[in-house]
């Protein structure tokens, strides 16, 4: 590829307008989306495409954060919302697996690298 990006021009439709041709082959690193996970579908039926990644990320952030707040019998003690975060391990989202690092409370993302085809980012394949 000639060019490579951050993930921004994937969930921003102006991208190939403005890029036109010149979008082609370019190629982006970008959040690996679990189209497996069953809201994936329901997705797709309701919106009439694939999932992207804010909708994936604000459907796991809702869930991840409903996960904590019940550790912590629905209260908002920060103490306890950071150690029940910081237990979430292994977590399967919708944007992938999810799991809370305990010392930074980093959490860890699956990444893919996609290229622009016919006015759309889709999975890279090798040939």
């Amino acid at each position: 590829p000639e060019l490579i990006l951050a993930a921004s021009p994937v969930y921003n439709p102006e991208f190939f307008t403005i890029a036109a041709g010149a979008a082609e082959g370019v190629c982006a690193a970008y959040f690996k989306n679990n189209l497996a996970h069953p809201a994936a579908a329901q997705f797709e039926k309701r919106w009439g495409h694939a999932v992207n990644l804010p909708a994936a990320n604000g459907y796991d952030v809702i869930r991840i954060a409903d996960l904590a707040l019940a550790k912590c019998g629905y209260q908002t003690q920060p103490q306890c919302l950071k150690d029940a975060l910081f237990s979430i391990k292994n977590y399967e989202g919708l944007s992938g697996k999810k799991s809370f690092d305990d010392t930074f409370g980093e959490m860890s993302d699956n990444y893919q690298i996609v290229v622009a085809r016919n006015g759309q980012f889709v999975p890279f394949q090798t040939r």
